[in-house]
C-alpha cells in the first residue's frame, strides 16, 4: 500500500505541476472521473476479481488522500479552515465560511464536468 500512496502523490504532483505548467494534456492524463473508471473496471474485469479488487482500494486510497487536501469543501479543507482561524485567533464569519466553501464546491462540479468531457473524449 505504501507504494501505491506514493504513486498517488507523484500523480496528484505531476497533475497539479501540469495544470501551472499550461500543460493540460499531460494534467488530464494523470485524473480520470466515472465515466473513466467505469471503462477501466469494465476492461479490468477480464482480468479476474482480484484486479477490480486492486483497482477499488487504489480508488479508495485516492479518495481518501483527495478529501485532506485543504480544499475548503472537502473535510481536509474544513480542518484547516478550523486550524487556521485557532492560530489566528480569529473565527470566520458564517457568511465568510460559506463564500468559501461555495466557490470552492462550485470549482470542484467544474473540475468534475471537465474531467468527464476528457474521459469522454480519452474512451469513445
Amino acid at each position: 500500500m505504501k507504494q501505491f500512496t506514493e504513486l498517488t502523490f507523484k500523480g496528484l504532483g505531476t497533475a497539479i505541476t501540469a495544470i501551472f505548467q499550461g500543460n493540460g494534456s499531460k494534467a488530464a492524463e494523470q485524473v480520470s472521473g466515472p465515466v473513466g473508471i467505469v471503462v477501466v473496471l469494465k476492461d479490468g474485469s477480464l482480468l479476474g476479481y482480484q484486479f477490480i479488487l486492486m483497482i477499488i482500494a487504489i480508488i479508495s486510497l485516492t479518495l481518501a488522500i483527495m478529501n485532506v487536501l485543504p480544499i475548503p469543501a472537502l473535510d481536509g479543507g474544513r480542518l484547516y479552515m478550523v486550524l487556521l482561524s485557532r492560530l489566528f485567533g480569529k473565527r470566520l464569519t458564517e457568511e465568510m465560511e460559506e463564500r468559501i466553501v461555495g466557490s470552492s464546491f462550485i470549482f470542484l462540479l467544474f473540475l468534475i464536468v471537465l474531467i468527464t468531457i476528457v474521459d469522454v473524449k480519452r474512451f469513445f
